[in-house]
C-alpha cells in the first residue's frame, strides 16, 4: 500500500488523507421498470394478501424489462429504481421455493385471472400439445395430436381475453386427456357465469353444448351438420373452408 514517498535527501513525506466524496444518492434505472410495474397495478391489487407478492412483482418486472436466470435476478433488480420501496427477496434458493409453492395453488391463480376478467367478456380458449422427449415429464401421455399424429404429449391450455388480450387462464393436462373434457375443469376452476367461449372443432361436442346452455354461458362453437341440436334443417348452403363445408350455431 502506498504510504508516502522519500526525497533525494532522505526526507520521507507521508502520503495526504484525501477526503472521500460524499455519494448521496445511487443512480437507477426508472423508466421501463416503473412503466411495468404501474401496468401490474391491478395484480400487485389482487395479490395484497399474499406473502410472496414482493417477489412475483419483482419477477415479473424483470421478466418484462430484462429477462435473466434466477442467480442474477437479485443484482438485476438492485439496479431498478422499484426495489428502492418494494423489499424482494430474489435469491435463488428462496426463488426455487417461491415458484414451487406457486406452482403448487392454481386455484389463487384462477382467482386473480377471474378478477381481471371483464364482465361480459368473451374468451378465446385453446388446447395445444407439446410432444415429451424427458422421461420425467409424468403428465406426458400418448394421444392425437392436431396432425393426428400418436405421439408422447402434454396438453397446455390457455385464454386469452378478447378486450384486453390478457391471458386469464393456462394450465397443464395428461396428455390423452380430450379437449373438450379440459374446458370443464377450465369452467370449475375460473368460477365465472358472465363470460362466453369462441371454441374450435376440437370442441365439438353436443353434451359439452347443452352445459354451457344450461349453465348460461354464450358461447360460438361448430357442429356437425347432422346435429340433432339444429332440431330441423335450417340450411340450404354451408360455409366452407379449405375445400370442406361445415355450418355452426
Amino acid at each position: 500500500m502506498y504510504v508516502g514517498s522519500i526525497s533525494m535527501e532522505g526526507a520521507f513525506h507521508p502520503k495526504k488523507e484525501r477526503p472521500l466524496p460524499e455519494k448521496d444518492k445511487e443512480v437507477y434505472e426508472y423508466g421501463n421498470a416503473m412503466l411495468a410495474l404501474n401496468l401490474l397495478e391491478d395484480c400487485r391489487r389482487q395479490l395484497a394478501g399474499y406473502r410472496h407478492v414482493n417477489e412475483v412483482v419483482a419477477m415479473s418486472v424483470l421478466k418484462a424489462v430484462d429477462p435473466c436466470p434466477l442467480r442474477l435476478m437479485q443484482s438485476r433488480w438492485d439496479k431498478l429504481y422499484p426495489s428502492t420501496f418494494i423489499r424482494s427477496d430474489l435469491r435463488p434458493t428462496h426463488l426455487s421455493r417461491v415458484l414451487r409453492e406457486m406452482g403448487g395453488n392454481v386455484s389463487r391463480w384462477y382467482d386473480l385471472f377471474s378478477a381481471l376478467v371483464p364482465g361480459g367478456d368473451l374468451l378465446l380458449y385453446d388446447l395445444t400439445s407439446i410432444i415429451r422427449y424427458s422421461e420425467n415429464v409424468k403428465l406426458a401421455a400418448r394421444g392425437y395430436n392436431k396432425d393426428h399424429v400418436y405421439r408422447e404429449q402434454v396438453g397446455v391450455v390457455m385464454a386469452f381475453s378478447t378486450t384486453s388480450m390478457l391471458q386469464v387462464g393456462v394450465d397443464v393436462f395428461n396428455g390423452s386427456i380430450r379437449d373438450v373434457s379440459t374446458i370443464r375443469d377450465f369452467l370449475a376452476r375460473l368460477k365465472r357465469d358472465d363470460i362466453g367461449f369462441i371454441l374450435d372443432t376440437g370442441f365439438t361436442g353436443e353434451p359439452l353444448v347443452r352445459e354451457l346452455r344450461r349453465d348460461g354461458i354464450g358461447y360460438v362453437v361448430p357442429l356437425k351438420r347432422n346435429s340433432k341440436e339444429y332440431g330441423k334443417p335450417v340450411f340450404d348452403t354451408f360455409f366452407e373452408y379449405r375445400a370442406k363445408g361445415d355450418a355452426g350455431i
